[in-house]
C-alpha cells in the first residue's frame, strides 16, 4: 500500500503524455492486485466460490474497465459497448489475450434501450446458465446501459459489483492511487459490503512460559515483533493493577467524572508499557492502515486493544477474531431473515420507561421477547424460537462474576443465563448476537472466562459486547444505529463501523463509547 501512495508523486512530475502509459504500466496492475486480495479474502471469509465470468461495459476510457478486470480475474468477460466506443475494442482484446481471459463482445444500440434489455438478459441469463458464479459490473460505461444490467442481474440473483474512490481523482477516470474500493452487492443475502484491505495482528499466549508473542501480516509480508515475557510473580501483580484501573474507570463513567479521559490515558499507558514490544509500537506509527483484524487467545480478551491502538497511532476499524481451538463449533452459514428480535431482561436502575422501550422497537420493527427468568430464556433458545432470526439483541443488565455460573445476562427476575446456559444455541446459533449491557465483552485478564468467547464457540458469527459500564443514551444511539444499517441490508460489520460513527458524531471523538464497544467476527 505505501508503494501505491507513492505513486501519486511520480505522477505529478510526469509531462502528459507519460501519465496514461504510467497508469497501465504500474499503478493499475498494483492496485488490482490488492483489489484482488481483498476480493479473495472476502470469498474465503464467506466460503463463496471465485467469479467465473464477469459483465461489464466499455467507458469512454478502458482504464475503469480494465481496473475491475484485473481486480475479478474472471475465465471469462463478456463486455457490452456502443458504436462511438468501437476504437477502444481492440485494445481491451489486447489485454485480454495478455491475461488468458475469453471475450464475448456485444455491440447495443446508442439509441434502442427496449432492444437492448432483451439483449443484455438473454446473455447474462445464457451465462448464468453456462458458469457457476457470475458477477456484474456498473462502474463503467454509459449510465441507461450500467443501470440495465444492475436492474436484470439484481432481478436474475447475480451479484453485483462497484469500483469508486474515497478520496477522489488524479484525473477524470484515474482513482487518486490507494483510495479505490472495490463495493459487492451479495444476490443472496441482498448485502452491501465494502471491500478493504485488511492486517491481521496475531496476538498468542504462552500460559506455561508467560510469553505474549506478537505477529503482523500487513500489505502482503509477514512480520515478528518478537514477544514480551513476564516474570511468575508479573502476571498476577499486572493482572491486579488492571482491574484495579478497570474498577476506578467504570466508577468514573458512573458519575460522570470529569478525570474519565485521564484514566483512560493511564490505561492505555500502562498496557502499552508494560505488554507492548516496542518495534511494534513504532511500526504501527510509521506505517498507515485501513483495516485491523485481532486474531487473539482467549487469555488477553480483556485488554481493550481498540483503545490501546488507538492512541497509539491507528485511526482504522478494529474488530476481533479469537483463535479457533476444539471448543469451537463451525455451522452452515445460511441466509436467514434480516429482522431482529430483542430479548428484554432486568431492566432494574435503568433511566427509561418500559412502555417508551417498547414503542422505540416496535417503531424500528424490532420483536420483543421478555426474559422472565433464565430457566425461560433456556427454553425459549431450546425450542428454537429465534431460529428464523439472524440478529438477536439482548437488553438489560449483565454480569462479570468470580465463576461461568455468576458471569452472564441478567433476567428480570434477577436470575443469570450465564456461561453454563450458552450451550443450548449449539443446535440453531444466530448469525449475530448483540448483548447491550454492561461489559458484556468483558474478560479476566491472562484466563479463560468470558461471556464473549462462550457465545461464540458455539457457532454464532458475530458477537458485539461492551468493555466498560454502558451510559444508557449511548447504548440507545449504538443499538439504533446498528439495526438501521443491518435492516438496509448493509454487513453486520459496516453496521457496527456506521453506529460508532453516529456516536463519534453525537459525544465527540474522544468519548469513551467509541472504544466500549468491541465486534468479534468477520467483516460480512
Amino acid at each position: 500500500m505505501a508503494q501505491i501512495k507513492n505513486f501519486q508523486k511520480t505522477w505529478q512530475a510526469l509531462s502528459d503524455s507519460e501519465k496514461n502509459s504510467f497508469y497501465l504500466k504500474e499503478i493499475l496492475p498494483a492496485v488490482s492486485q490488492s483489489l484482488h486480495e481483498q476480493l479473495n479474502d472476502f470469498k474465503k471469509q464467506n466460503n463463496f466460490p471465485p467469479y467465473k465470468t464477469l459483465v461489464t461495459t466499455l467507458a469512454p476510457s478502458i482504464n475503469p474497465t480494465l481496473l475491475m478486470i484485473r481486480a475479478i480475474q474472471p475465465e471469462n468477460c463478456v463486455i457490452f459497448y456502443t458504436d462511438e466506443k468501437e476504437n477502444l475494442v481492440s485494445k481491451i482484446k489486447i489485454f485480454l489475450n495478455e491475461l488468458h481471459i475469453e471475450s464475448d463482445f456485444i455491440k447495443l444500440d446508442r439509441i434502442n434501450h427496449s432492444d437492448n434489455i432483451a439483449i443484455i438478459q438473454q446473455t447474462i441469463e445464457r451465462y448464468k446458465h453456462d458458469h457457476i458464479s457470475v458477477v456484474c459490473d456498473i462502474t463503467g460505461g454509459k449510465k441507461i446501459i450500467s443501470t440495465q444490467i444492475g436492474i436484470i442481474a439484481h432481478s436474475s440473483n447475480i451479484d453485483i459489483a462497484y469500483i469508486d474512490t474515497h478520496r477522489g481523482y488524479i484525473e477524470r477516470d484515474i482513482p487518486l492511487p490507494g483510495s479505490e474500493i472495490l463495493y459487492i452487492l451479495d444476490s443472496k443475502k441482498k448485502i452491501i459490503t465494502e471491500l478493504k484491505t485488511v492486517s491481521k495482528l496475531r496476538v498468542t499466549y504462552d500460559a506455561e512460559q508467560f510469553k505474549i508473542s506478537f505477529y503482523l501480516d500487513h500489505n502482503g509480508r509477514s512480520y515478528s515483533f518478537g514477544y514480551q515475557r513476564l516474570k511468575e510473580g508479573d502476571k498476577l501483580s499486572i493482572s491486579n493493577t488492571f482491574k484495579s484501573l478497570y474498577s476506578s474507570l467504570n466508577n468514573s463513567i458512573i458519575n460522570n467524572s470529569p478525570v474519565i479521559d485521564k484514566e483512560l490515558k493511564q490505561l492505555v499507558k500502562y498496557i502499552s508499557s508494560m505488554l507492548l514490544p516496542k518495534e511494534l509500537k513504532k511500526f504501527f506509527k510509521d506505517e498507515s492502515f485501513s483495516e485491523i483484524q485481532l486474531i487473539l487467545d482467549e487469555e488477553l480478551i480483556a485488554i481493550p486493544w481498540e483503545l490501546v491502538l488507538n492512541f497509539i497511532a491507528i485511526q482504522s476499524p478494529i474488530f476481533r477474531v479469537l483463535h479457533r481451538t476444539k471448543e469451537f463449533h463451525d455451522h452452515e452459514r445460511t441466509v436467514k431473515n434480516k429482522n431482529a428480535i430483542m430479548i428484554i431482561g432486568s431492566m432494574d436502575n435503568i433511566p427509561f420507561c418500559y412502555d417508551e422501550l417498547r414503542a422505540r422497537l416496535i417503531a424500528n420493527k424490532i420483536d420483543i421477547m421478555e426474559a422472565k427468568n433464565s430457566l425461560q430464556l433456556k427454553e425459549t433458545i431450546a425450542l428454537g424460537n429465534f431460529s428464523n432470526y439472524s440478529t438477536v439483541i439482548f437488553f438489560g443488565h449483565a454480569v462479570y462474576g468470580d465463576d461461568e455460573a455468576s458471569t452472564g445476562m441478567v433476567c428480570m427476575d434477577g436470575s443469570i443465563f450465564s456461561i453454563e446456559d450458552c450451550d443450548v444455541f449449539l443446535d440453531s446459533p444466530p448469525q449475530c448476537l448483540l448483548v447491550n449491557a454492561c461489559q458484556s465483552a468483558y474478560g479476566n485478564l491472562f484466563s479463560k472466562h468470558s461471556l464473549a468467547c462462550a457465545i461464540l464457540k458455539t457457532g454464532v458469527q458475530v458477537y458485539i459486547g461492551t468493555h466498560f459500564l454502558l451510559e444508557f443514551n449511548r447504548s440507545m444511539t449504538f443499538l439504533e444505529s446498528f439495526y438501521k444499517y443491518i435492516s438496509l441490508r448493509r454487513s453486520y460489520h459496516d453496521a457496527y463501523v456506521m453506529a460508532i460513527e453516529e456516536l463519534k458524531r453525537i459525544y465527540g471523538k474522544d468519548d469513551i463509547s467509541l472504544y466500549n464497544y468491541i465486534y468479534y467476527g468477520d467483516m460480512f
